[in-house]
């Protein structure tokens, strides 16, 4: 709880028709009385260190509108996300490498705020409109990777050697992810 006043544990939600999950709703100490939607994320050395070079939602942009709709779902004022690398005793050297930090402490958890934002949430409502569209006509939309080059997020993707297999299409090409940019 890290000293705040949990208002709810883990819950399922939906916004624009896209169905999430996130880790809790918390109050107090810095909040003050604002409402933050918790989420807790692991990832690998390569990603965690994106994120910390770069900060969301440049970083990446999907987690940034995923917390967005949480945001509109929980009604909240803005979003936490814990951040910790996955393999932390295992990747000590990489870690120390990438992200110049001697010694590794125990625990390397990464807080993120992020605040509300209206134009990725009306990009997040937009691009789910569209993918419900996409399913419904089992159209397959235009690929925003390419699996066979991209370092990531295809590697992982379950669905890599159908992509491949199918094709780029541009049938159906989703709004860029975007989003208020600073001055």
């Amino acid at each position: 709880k890290m000293g705040y006043t949990m208002l709810a544990e883990e819950q399922e939600v939906e916004y624009a028709g896209v169905v999430g999950h996130f880790d809790g709703i918390f109050t107090g100490l810095d909040l003050g009385d604002r409402k933050a939607v918790w989420d807790c994320k692991v990832r690998g050395l390569y990603q965690y260190r994106q994120l910390a070079i770069r900060g969301l939602p440049d970083a990446d942009p999907e987690m940034f509108l995923q917390v967005q709709g949480y945001i509109a779902a929980a009604q909240a004022d803005l979003a936490i996300i814990t951040m910790l690398p996955q393999d932390v005793n295992e990747n000590r050297k990489q870690i120390e490498r990438y992200i110049k930090v001697e010694p590794i402490p125990d625990s390397f958890i990464t807080r993120i705020v992020v605040e509300p934002d209206k134009v990725a949430l009306e990009n997040l409502r937009q691009r789910a409109a569209m993918l419900k569209l996409a399913i419904a006509s089992k159209t397959v939309p235009a690929r925003e990777f390419d699996p066979e080059h991209d370092n990531f997020p295809c590697p992982y993707c379950a669905f890599k050697s159908i992509c491949i297999l199918k094709g780029q299409t541009d049938s159906l090409i989703l709004p860029a992810v975007t989003w208020t940019k600073e001055e």
